[in-house]
């Protein structure tokens, strides 16, 4: 298999800015941290790159923000292959293949041309 060319890609900061209503100044500090755990988490899943040290959380009783520092622009190249669901034997004996009309019209003809004395 080939491998994907790896193009270079830059890196910036992002900033991620949520409004709400009120919350509960004794949780703020916990729901900071689930926040950028959890983003910080589909970063990682999404193979970008980013500064964990660098980057913050900001929260008051209306807004939670995150401040991911040096995330990458794209992710790395990948190579993905899938496969049709319906060539797999298990399903080809459920679900009988369609034919296109050509092919339909092409053998009724022939039918046809069988059944004449």
């Amino acid at each position: 298999m080939n491998k994907p060319e790896t193009t270079k890609s830059f890196t910036a900061d992002l900033l991620i800015e949520l409004g709400c209503e009120e919350l509960p100044p004794k949780s703020l500090p916990t729901l900071g941290k689930t926040l950028f755990s959890g983003f910080s988490a589909q970063l990682e899943k999404a193979g970008l790159t980013f500064d964990a040290t660098a980057s913050r959380v900001f929260y008051t009783p209306r807004r939670l923000a995150l401040l991911m520092s040096g995330v990458a622009s794209s992710q790395p190249d990948q190579i993905l292959e899938r496969k049709d669901p319906l060539l797999s034997p298990r399903l080809m004996r459920i679900v009988k293949p369609r034919l296109p009309p050509s092919v339909l019209h092409a053998q009724s003809e022939r039918r046809l041309m069988n059944s004449r004395p």
